[in-house]
């Protein structure tokens, strides 16, 4: 289907209020939280993705295909990284809507995720058009917007993806304001809560246009990626997006449904898995 390039520079239980919590009163008893103690991921409950090989996920069943390959080749170059900056939690984001994002994170997920050396949450953050749970066909979970109107643990509302070192922390169900959410100490101290407990923590955004959400999680973010498709992406909002963006944040491009025509013998020297063109296919290019 495409290929990716990348640019890459630079709980506790509790008792449920169904009210809405005051700004100050939220913000101790998230604190009361994670006060002495870390997550015990291994209480977390499971849920079964509804996926099959029909859905664009081949970091998960195609395991030595030229597209999986790839994937696995960005996150250690996302790995590599790590030796000369903090880098934990990386914002995936795009410029306009449909530009692949969410099966990027999926994939991405998925490939840092891959031999169970590494624990990755993966954080459905989109709050006007969820991405992630959808593609898992698991949308129907409360997740954030429930967790910011009550008092329960945000360890309540995450999910391990049965099978692999994947957790997903679902947007949720209820009506909120995006903005509300995403601009509160709340949702600071969150991300810096899952950097301590998580090896990478994925946050899958809302497009840097025509909104202000994913500017305002790109600054408590580490680093940003923005997605780019072909024939999608107009240059003017490209041009208009990468303002929104502090330079310092963003690590560079994921180009997506571009033509992949040089595999480099892939097939003599893969494992002898067939190579899909209807997937993902991410290549690294320095910038």
């Amino acid at each position: 289907m495409s290929r990716v390039y990348d640019a890459l520079q630079q709980c506790l239980p509790g008792n449920a209020d169904p009210g809405t919590l005051e700004q100050n009163r939220a913000d101790a008893l998230f604190s009361q939280q994670f006060e002495g103690s870390a997550w015990d991921l291994d209480t977390i409950p499971a849920v079964q993705a509804n996926l099959s090989r029909e859905d664009r996920v081949p970091a998960l069943f195609s395991t030595y295909s030229f597209a999986s390959e790839q994937f696995r080749l960005l996150a250690t170059r996302l790995q590599q990284l790590r030796e000369s900056r903090a880098l934990k939690s990386v914002l995936l984001t795009s410029s306009v809507a449909e530009e692949g994002k969410s099966l990027l994170s999926l994939n991405l997920a998925m490939s840092l995720a891959h031999g169970g050396q590494q624990k990755v949450l993966l954080v459905d953050a989109d709050l006007r058009k969820p991405g992630v749970c959808r593609a898992l066909r698991v949308d129907e979970l409360e997740g954030i917007r429930e967790w910011y109107r009550t008092d329960r643990p945000i360890t309540q509302f995450i999910r391990r993806i049965a099978g692999v070192h994947v957790w997903v922390l679902p947007a949720g169900l209820e009506e909120v304001d995006p903005l509300e959410i995403l601009k509160s100490s709340r949702m600071a101290n969150l991300l810096t809560a899952a950097n301590a407990a998580f090896d990478w923590v994925l946050i899958d955004s809302s497009p840097l246009l025509p909104t202000a959400d994913a500017e305002i999680m790109s600054r408590i973010s580490d680093a940003t990626i923005i997605v780019v498709r072909r024939d999608k992406t107009p240059k003017s909002a490209l041009k208009e997006a990468l303002d929104r963006v502090a330079p310092s944040k963003l690590l560079g491009f994921l180009l997506n449904e571009f033509p992949s025509t040089r595999h480099y013998g892939y097939e003599r020297y893969g494992a002898g898995q067939r190579d899909d063109s209807s997937v993902v296919k991410p290549q690294l290019q320095n910038a």
